[in-house]
């Protein structure tokens, strides 16, 4: 079980050879069985392959677990004879099977190049926002923040989606910029409004706090910052990647005619004794349905195989991209991280300012609580019923910080899962990740936080959050793509 068989063209470079299969080495496989090191290539073999299906071809594939198709610059493996025969007999078997894929050249160099290039765009946008734009009055704006949080979540999204080229290189960095703007700002209000966690301190009511934002919403905007930076680097890598992946299908369909009858082979009288074998069972027309399912999803295993059966063709299943899933699940664990954060810092500021009253102002312990209110609501806020709710009720017996930090502690344990899957499983993950808590976020903290002033406020959302969204991405990524 832990064999793998290669299967190329004889018409690749060694070096091209062995870093496809180095770099695509299936995890727990401890041998590999290649006809070039196995075979007496220098003698007569004739005998060895007359029979196709007791070929040492076939009797390999029949032991191993994996079967790696090694594509090279030059010509489609499927192409040849065997190579087809091959796959044939790997799709019936049930076998998985691998596209050897070298790692993206230039990947590791472009992405540490974009990695400083952000650092220092980023540095030298918090100096400028922090020195000059927060003087003049520039960040006094939120729809300008907002602006560069939709511009980098859109980018994100837009190269997400379509076909990897230079047009989404250009889109990422340009996401890049406007990413880079975003996280200097913040840093630069950080920097500004820190004064907001002092703000309950003796110096009046409401009024020297009003619109200071609290260290759980500073830290939340750093963090989704960052995120959005990290994310801009993990989608370079995904499009380099993806650009890999195309690259090497087209070489696997590089003169592939479609059928098993348009394929080659050195001697043939091997050719002759596969179709006849072929044709005598009546699975000729399976060999090139193989082949097809094969090139379409660049990757074939039993839980792949039953989720085409039921959905359809899968275009590049074997492909994983994790920007969206890293800016998704990112943002899902600091929801509830913020959130509980919230509900503590608004019992310390009600406590102070209780203190306040009742040592300075001498108000007896019930009318302190209605100066409080009061003086939070004078100005009409339409949350004050809520602030007043919550500062009634202990923090430990405030049942919205658990259900939020429910919410986190199932980021975590979905990560946990993402560990423990198969690769096959892990590629349906991160789409189920992204495809359903994503808008799920948007739709129940993005979009609500445009009109509410503080995390706390949104009970609502983080109860469907934590209580419906994440446990169905739970069951999701449990289920895997062959039970959903």
């Amino acid at each position: 079980l832990s064999l793998s068989l290669v299967t190329h063209g004889w018409v690749e470079g060694i070096y091209e050879f062995i870093d496809k299969v180095v770099g695509s080495w299936p995890r727990g496989a401890k041998n590999a069985y290649c006809c070039m090191l196995s075979n007496p290539q220098c003698l007569d073999i004739g005998d060895m392959v007359d029979s196709p299906r007791a070929s040492p071809f076939a009797r390999a594939l029949f032991s191993a677990r994996w079967m790696l198709v090694v594509p090279n610059r030059k010509c489609s493996i499927y192409s040849r004879v065997w190579c087809a025969y091959e796959a044939y007999l790997a799709y019936s078997a049930s076998k998985e099977i691998i596209t050897a894929s070298a790692r993206a050249p230039r990947l590791v160099g472009q992405v540490a190049g974009l990695s400083c290039a952000i650092a220092i765009a980023a540095s030298l946008a918090t100096f400028v926002f922090h020195q000059y734009a927060y003087d003049a009055g520039w960040m006094n704006s939120d729809l300008r923040e907002l602006l560069l949080v939709a511009f980098s979540a859109v980018s994100l999204l837009v190269a997400s989606l379509i076909r990897p080229s230079e047009l989404t290189r250009a889109i990422l960095y340009t996401g890049g910029v406007s990413s880079c703007l975003l996280l200097g700002w913040t840093a630069a209000a950080c920097a500004h409004e820190w004064r907001g966690i002092e703000c309950g301190g003796t110096s009046g009511y409401g009024d020297d706090c009003a619109g200071v934002p609290t260290y759980a919403t500073l830290l939340y905007g750093c963090f989704t910052s960052l995120v959005f930076c990290v994310c801009i680097l993990v989608a370079e890598a995904d499009r380099l990647y993806l650009i890999q992946c195309r690259v090497e299908s087209e070489e696997l369909r590089n003169g592939y005619t479609g059928s098993l009858r348009g394929a080659e082979s050195t001697v043939q009288e091997d050719k002759a004794k596969i179709m006849e074998e072929l044709t005598s069972s009546g699975f000729a027309d399976d060999v090139d349905q193989a082949i097809d399912v094969v090139l379409n999803a660049g990757a074939l295993t039993q839980t792949l195989r039953t989720a085409i059966l039921r959905v359809g063709m899968l275009e590049q299943a074997g492909c994983q991209t994790l920007s969206m899933a890293v800016l998704t699940w990112s943002s899902w664990v600091v929801i509830g991280v913020v959130s509980v954060s919230s509900h503590v810092q608004l019992r310390e500021y009600w406590d102070r300012r209780k203190e306040y009253c009742l040592v300075y102002m001498r108000y007896e312990d019930g009318d302190c609580r209605h100066h409080l209110q009061d003086a939070y609501c004078h100005d009409g806020r339409q949350h004050c019923p809520l602030v007043a709710r919550k500062t009634a009720t202990p923090l430990a017996a405030e049942p919205d910080l658990y259900i939020a930090a429910l919410s986190s502690l199932a980021a975590v344990v979905w990560l946990a899962m993402y560990c423990c899957l198969p690769w096959d499983k892990r590629i349906f993950a991160v789409r189920s990740l992204a495809r359903v808590m994503g808008p799920a976020l948007l739709a129940l903290i993005v979009v609500p936080l445009m009109q509410v002033p503080q995390v706390y406020m949104l009970l609502w959302s983080v109860r469907i959050l934590a209580l419906v969204v994440a446990p169905a991405v739970l069951a999701l990524t449990a289920a895997g793509p062959a039970r959903t």
